[in-house]
């Protein structure tokens, strides 16, 4: 049923009881009768408008899903059809419960209006003293009761099967939980074990990576959006998406009534207008937010971003969803230093325990978020840099989760600790500086390198078969592409020891190979890749060293070659990569116009929604950097083996990330 049938439903139901009112208006008792039958009849015109409105809302959801799907195919971007697909059916769904719901209304109240003109007619027939009528109209009220009751009965079951979904979920949310008591795990106080410690709260400052953006996602100020379970995105302390103007350069959003802060300052427009200054102004996340101009508040819940160029929250997520968060702007602006050392919430968490640098931070429920608190009342990330450590302290049971532990003893892992092998969306790969002294400045020396690389040796021995080989730098589970690998694949030592002799190197040379040495499989990956090397006559010594210092030697140029990863949306990976002076590029020594060119026009297409040119550009960037650099050289999906006391209903890791999500009570 459409939504014009329904609201032509409400509207003949509206007209018929204006003329019933006029036919009746004779006689008093007709008159006070038609009234209550208006009022009963209006009440059910309402309900069923409602329900009509939430199908309209549906089908119009739905029509968002196909246009976005007819756009995709348009661009033949087969990953993008893929989302497309998916996120067009679960609309279908959607809009068909809707209109489900909004018929049995909709019938519902036909049916009462339909008994209400009913008792009108025999009221009327009754003042009239018409014996004839009166017995027609008994005969039509008995019937219409008949219709009315059947029709509500209808409704009745529609609005069960809608709480018989809620009641599951719940169910589902205590079953997660007894579950968790019956395994001795007080979710007042729960502590997920982590690699390494949040050492920085601004969001402006570096460095602010993987730690740090865990915890703000949970605690550290406020977002506009925020991931659901299974990597959706949806309005947290916005009311709704932007509401963006045709040509796409400016977005409005709304906040919602009455948030304030855990400290009780309220939330205001303002705070998102700092931020956004603040961001694009000193943050390392700064590339990723060209398309914004500036924003402005027209109210205290009303905020104008004015864009460069159009953006989509739905298809640029982590913009929308992690790079701006919200803090108390006057805070901020009066002694941002001070600030963040102890910030507020206006998030699921706020922060009760932590001084920048230390290794656990203490996180307790917000009282002031407005979906209500968390499943989890207390918890704590604590960093534990030894994986024997994190391994420990899961297997006891002291920690409830312990992230990125060894996959070489997942098989005598204790039954009630659940393995989950975690894609975070990043790659692993090996890095040579441009401007090492002697062999490995040649270019043609550091392609040897990597087409001497065996890809399945490292994941198969390394990291038992969680590390799937790729040639991308970019990871095949980020949906801002369809995944292509770039260089070759096989292994070739042939061409390498060529490549080598033609540079002047054909008995090799020696080279110190640096990893995070308390990172699961990762010295190992390095000491196979060492193997790898000596076929070619290249000599590595592997160093292990902790990671702390190995981010010190990346930002002072402080090594030759090193093992390494990365994580993270994919404008975040190439800018660090290999846009001028941001993190790797300055550290490698890479500069390339055509690349800086590429990102900047990148950027664009991201901010415009622009699939087919994204696709594209993110591929030529890639092969160009290869080709003149040839730093990089990815070997496999970087997956960490995540072991967890606690159901996924209760916490959780974001798909293609490594950010936590935690269900909130209620759901």
């Amino acid at each position: 049923m459409t939504r014009t049938t329904y609201w032509t439903r409400l509207l003949a139901i509206g007209v018929v009881l204006s003329l019933l009112l006029a036919a009746c208006a004779s006689e008093d008792t007709a008159e006070t009768d038609a009234a209550r039958a208006e009022a009963a009849a209006a009440q059910a015109a309402a309900q069923a408008a409602e329900a009509a409105a939430a199908a309209a809302e549906a089908e119009a959801e739905q029509a968002r899903a196909e246009a976005e799907l007819a756009a995709a195919q348009a661009a033949e971007d087969e990953a993008a059809v893929a989302a497309a697909q998916a996120a067009l059916a679960e609309a279908e769904a959607q809009a068909q419960a809707a209109a489900e719901a909004a018929e049995t209304a909709a019938a519902a109240a036909e049916a009462e209006a339909a008994e209400a003109m009913a008792e009108a007619e025999l009221a009327a027939a009754r003042a009239a003293e018409d014996e004839a009528a009166v017995e027609a109209a008994e005969a039509a009220l008995a019937e219409a009761q008949s219709a009315a009751a059947e029709a509500q009965e209808a409704a009745d079951a529609a609005q069960a099967q809608v709480q018989a979904a809620q009641a599951e979920a719940a169910a589902a949310l205590a079953e997660a939980e007894a579950a968790a008591a019956a395994a001795g795990i007080d979710l007042n106080d729960v502590i997920i074990s982590t690699p390494s410690l949040v050492a920085q709260a601004d969001y402006a400052r570096a460095p602010y990576v993987a730690p740090a953006h865990a915890a703000g996602l949970l605690a550290l100020g406020g977002y506009l959006y925020r991931y659901e379970a299974d990597g959706t995105v949806v309005p947290d302390l916005a009311t709704d998406f932007p509401d963006t103007s045709d040509d796409g350069l400016t977005m409005t959003v709304t906040l919602r009534e009455g948030l304030v802060y855990s400290d009780g300052t309220p939330v205001v427009a303002q705070d998102a207008v700092v931020t956004l200054r603040r961001a694009k102004e000193e943050g390392p996340f700064a590339g990723n937010l060209g398309a914004f101009d500036y924003a402005e508040a027209t109210d205290d819940r009303t905020i104008v971003y004015h864009m460069n160029s159009p953006l989509s929250c739905r298809l640029s997520p982590v913009v929308c969803a992690e790079h701006l968060p919200l803090h108390p702007h006057e805070q901020v602006e009066a002694d941002a230093e001070a600030y963040f050392a102890q910030p507020v919430s206006a998030s699921q968490y706020v922060i009760a325990d932590w001084q920048p640098g230390s290794p656990t931070m203490v996180l307790e429920a917000n009282p002031n978020y407005w979906r209500g608190e968390p499943v989890i009342k207390k918890l704590t990330l604590a960093s534990a840099t030894d994986p024997i450590s994190r391994l420990l302290q899961v297997t006891t049971g002291a920690a409830a989760m312990g992230f990125d532990i060894p996959v070489a003893v997942r098989a005598d892992l204790p039954e009630d600790v659940n393995q989950i092998v975690h894609p975070i969306g990043g790659v692993f790969w090996f890095v040579i500086r441009s401007d090492s002294p002697g062999p490995l400045s040649d270019v043609r020396v550091r392609r040897a390198l990597c087409l001497a690389m065996d890809r399945d040796a490292i994941n198969e021995r390394a990291f038992l078969g969680i590390a799937e080989p790729i040639s991308s730098i970019l990871s095949q589970y980020r949906t801002e592409w369809d995944h292509v690998n770039i260089l070759p694949m096989e292994r070739d030592v042939e061409t390498a020891r060529a490549l080598l002799a033609e540079a002047g190197y054909p008995d090799g040379f020696s080279t110190p190979l640096q990893t995070m040495g308390a990172r699961p499989g990762w010295t190992d990956a390095a000491t196979i890749l060492a193997e790898n090397w000596a076929d070619i006559g290249v000599t590595a010594e592997v160093q292990p060293l902790e990671d702390a210092i190995i981010i010190e030697n990346i930002r002072n140029r402080n090594y030759d070659t090193m093992w390494i990863g990365s994580g993270g949306d994919n404008l975040t990976i190439l800018r660090f990569l290999w846009y001028p002076e941001n993190f790797w590029s300055s550290s490698i020594a890479f500069a390339d116009d055509q690349v800086t060119a590429a990102y900047d026009e990148l950027v664009d297409a991201f901010a415009r929604g622009d699939q087919e040119a994204s696709q594209r550009l993110q591929v030529e960037i890639q092969e160009r950097a290869f080709d003149v650099g040839a730093n990089y050289c990815p070997q496999g999906e970087r997956a960490v083996l995540v072991g967890s006391r606690l159901s996924t209903d209760i916490l959780a890791m974001i798909p293609a990330s490594q950010n936590f999500w935690v269900a909130t009570e209620g759901g």
